[in-house]
């Protein structure tokens, strides 16, 4: 039941926020890609341990309240970690390269997947917060493609993404160290080149 109360929380709060501030950060993918061993970005294991710390503490924190706020504190978090490599020369040639990957789609059975990796020390609430908010970056989306008119399916495609990656990085912090290598961005879902999507031409 408090997996359900926390999805309802969510959808109310998506009905009551503008879908273009919440929930969305498409870099969030290139950390699942680090985390993985997919992107060649140099992150310190004093910065990866901050950025669980974070994210966890904020999910905790934030279980039976507003899950917007937790989304700004999120890509807060998430920009934070990849800032110091943000301007590298290997971050550039990553993004702009064919092994750039970004979600086209957010699985719920593959999102419980990822979870059941997560951390033994990581609280239930955080665990039951990050499901909802992948429930609500997903049902964002949903909402988005039935009433928006979109100028391409590349711009829709991008658009996913931002959200299915905010959800994704946010996941994947609470994911045991030693299973980080397992879960990579193809475990929440259908991904799609960075090319391909519109995030470089």
């Amino acid at each position: 039941m408090s997996a359900l109360r926390a999805f309802l929380a969510a959808l109310a709060v998506i009905l009551c926020t503008d879908p273009a501030l919440a929930f969305k950060n498409l870099e969030a993918c290139d950390i699942v890609m680090a985390a993985s061993g997919g992107a060649p970005l140099e992150i310190e294991p004093e910065a990866w341990q901050s950025y669980r710390d974070e994210v966890s503490t904020i999910l905790h924190d934030t279980a039976g309240k507003d899950l917007s706020e937790a989304a700004d504190r999120l890509i807060e978090a998430q920009q934070s970690l990849l800032a110091p490599v943000a301007g590298s020369d290997a971050y550039k040639d990553y993004v702009s390269g064919g092994s750039c990957l970004l979600l086209k789609s957010l699985n719920p059975d593959n999102v419980d997947a990822a979870l059941a990796a997560a951390d033994p020390s990581i609280p239930p609430s955080a665990i039951e917060n990050a499901r909802a908010i992948a429930n609500s970056a997903r049902a964002q989306m949903e909402m988005i493609s039935r009433s928006a008119r979109f100028r391409s399916g590349r711009d829709q495609t991008l658009l996913a993404a931002r959200y299915y990656c905010f959800a994704a990085g946010t996941i994947e912090a609470l994911v045991a160290p030693d299973k980080q290598t397992s879960i990579s961005l193809g475990t929440y879902g259908t991904t799609i080149g960075c090319k391909d999507a519109g995030r470089v031409e």
